[in-house]
């Protein structure tokens, strides 16, 4: 099964991100998960801010996740055309930065 993360980060002053495929047993392969977070975490050597980890549903969901950075691509119903209706549901989101939200 293939999630989503949403990396975000930050570098010489200036913000960015990027979306990759995390490949797992489920959404639920906790183990899967965080080994992608610690290769994440370690490989971009203190440039990533936040990984938020989320899985596509062609139902909708009753809270969709909404990424920040691209909320204007929303749809009113919290969806997004990706390839047809889909909505986000937030796996897991990681603050990387050691602050807490």
């Amino acid at each position: 099964m293939s999630l989503i993360a949403f990396i975000d980060g930050e570098i010489n002053g200036s913000s960015g991100g990027m979306v990759l495929n995390v490949l797992v047993k489920d959404k639920y392969d906790m183990e899967g998960i965080m080994h992608f977070v610690e290769s994440v975490k370690y490989g971009t050597a203190g440039m990533v801010q936040t990984i938020t980890i989320v899985s596509l549903s062609k139902k909708k969901i009753d809270n969709p996740y909404i990424h920040p950075p691209i909320k204007d691509r929303a749809n009113p119903d919290g969806s997004f055309d990706f390839g047809g209706k889909k909505w986000l549901e937030l796996i897991l989101k990681v603050n990387l930065t050691g602050e807490e939200e």
